[in-house]
């Protein structure tokens, strides 16, 4: 029958957390709910849209154990806008409802056939743990997630590859015009590489909770994420992972060292000419100048000051492309190496892990 009561803010949070596997996008109506489960005094929030799967849970005082399945966007805002205090949770069985109050309101929502829900993936036999930095791990897919592609034409490139040998892993992604590498500290020796889906990575960097480190665990169907109480479980996209390797120059005719903020200032004033047109970079002694020119709106150029002596060279980037390096780099300066205005050139600021490889577009 369940009978539970708890304050605003615990019952807000693990319903928020579970609302962000909710895709909306489902035909089945049921996957448009959260599983709530009272037991033990502690309340479970549950969802799923079948390729990512969240629950939390949280301290309750639980007078009657129960589960049931409540449409899991309208419990969201409703909570959110109740007033701060407690919130009590019942089942009326005779006419399907939740009956939700709080001090002086009472709201009867529908609830969804709970033998319909997906039951919640567990963890599988071969499975391999990582334990990693929280702070570090959401710094590296911040700064790799970027390149995923957003293009469900080719599904291994709208995923995060991660792969680990002793002691090292490399998160990669990449949509084929540029490509971004992380190497991270963990506790792994090696595994098998495995690609995981952008929204994976990008929904548990948005709901991990305190606490130092997060725990990973994966077989070569399903990834885990273990943050506290949250635990996110995502399918993992199958397919072999382009080889990148080649794509990476030996060595480098130049190189021009800059100030990073000076050079993203000075993209994005440019892209407002023209996103589609590519914004040109042409250095030469101490100077980098960046122009664009559009048919309809006009054109414009900037000089920035380098910090280094620079033979003569132009090359031609996507504007999206250069802002997104630039601004996933760390530190004041940036470096951006190139062979010549063909090759693939690469991005880097401060840190020695961390590098984007951007493909140039071709001149007239």
């Amino acid at each position: 029958h369940m009978d539970v009561s708890l304050e605003k803010s615990s019952l807000l949070s693990i319903v928020q957390n579970t609302q962000r596997a909710l895709s909306g996008k489902s035909s089945l109506p049921v996957l448009n709910g959260i599983l709530l489960e009272a037991k033990d005094n502690t309340l479970t929030a549950y969802s799923t849209d079948l390729e990512i799967s969240i629950k939390d849970k949280t301290d309750a005082s639980v007078a009657t154990e129960g589960r049931l399945v409540v449409f899991g966007n309208i419990l969201g805002d409703l909570v959110k806008s109740i007033n701060d205090g407690k919130i009590s949770l019942v089942i009326d069985k005779k006419n399907n409802k939740l009956i939700v109050k709080s001090s002086g309101s009472r709201f009867d929502l529908n609830t969804l056939p709970v033998e319909d829900y997906p039951s919640f993936p567990e963890t599988e036999e071969d499975t391999t743990y990582i334990n990693i930095n929280k702070k570090e791990f959401e710094e590296a897919a911040k700064q790799v997630v970027v390149a995923a592609s957003r293009d469900d034409g080719r599904p291994v490139l709208t995923g995060v590859l991660i792969e680990t040998t002793s002691k090292k892993s490399r998160m990669v992604a990449t949509d084929s015009y540029r490509l971004s590498l992380k190497i991270i500290k963990t506790s792994q020796k090696e595994h098998a590489p495995i690609i995981v889906p952008r929204r994976a990575i990008e929904e548990i960097i948005k709901i991990m909770s305190g606490g130092e480190n997060l725990k990973i665990s994966f077989s070569d169907k399903q990834i885990s994420f273990v943050s506290g109480n949250l635990v996110l479980v995502s399918r993992l996209i199958g397919g072999q992972y382009p080889n990148f390797e080649q794509l990476f120059p030996k060595e480098f005719q130049t190189e021009i060292i800059a100030n990073k903020e000076e050079v993203m200032q000075s993209a994005k004033r440019m892209s407002l000419l023209s996103s589609t047109t590519p914004i040109i970079l042409r250095a030469k002694d101490n100077k980098l100048t960046m122009s664009n020119k559009s048919a309809d709106v006009g054109s414009g150029e900037e000089e920035i000051k380098t910090k280094n002596k620079i033979k003569d060279i132009e090359v031609a980037f996507n504007s999206k492309y250069l802002i997104d390096g630039l601004g996933a780099i760390k530190g004041e300066e940036a470096k951006i190496q190139l062979i010549d205005s063909f090759q693939p050139g690469i991005i880097k600021g401060s840190e020695e892990e961390y590098e984007y490889l951007i493909m140039p577009v071709r001149m007239n």
